[in-house]
């Protein structure tokens, strides 16, 4: 149903240790974000973060755990929820309100459609 988040769950998902007990911990302190309370730049940077192992070593692989569970402490669902919104639609909305279509946008090609790459077509016989 639309109003329910996959990250949701996600985040009450538990870790476990070993012994199969419940393993609670937070992210490590991040010294580039320790002057500020506001922690908005520090989930935005767990959340890419986790994107780009996901990228590299696939979804599941446990390398990226450590930030996966950074950007589900850290950051709200309603934002997890409206990043992976905005990948999937390429699109993404400013401090103004504005929406616009993006095509760089980081993390936007994780988990939705592939893009083919550009072929160069530039030809080097510009002498003649």
């Amino acid at each position: 149903p639309k109003g329910q988040s996959i990250w949701k769950a996600a985040s009450a998902m538990a870790f476990f240790d070993e012994n199969g007990k419940v393993k609670l911990q937070t992210p490590p302190i991040d010294m580039r974000f320790i002057s500020s309370q506001n922690q908005a730049k520090n989930c935005w940077t767990a959340y890419n973060e986790m994107l780009k192992c996901q990228k590299d070593n696939g979804d599941t692989n446990a390398k990226c755990n450590i930030f996966k569970r950074a950007a589900l402490s850290l950051c709200p669902n309603d934002w997890l929820t409206a990043w992976k919104e905005a990948r999937q639609l390429r699109e993404v909305t400013d401090s103004h309100g504005h929406t616009k279509q993006v095509h760089d946008f980081y993390g936007v090609d994780y988990g939705t459609v592939e893009v083919e790459e550009e072929e160069d077509d530039d030809d080097d016989d510009d002498d003649e």
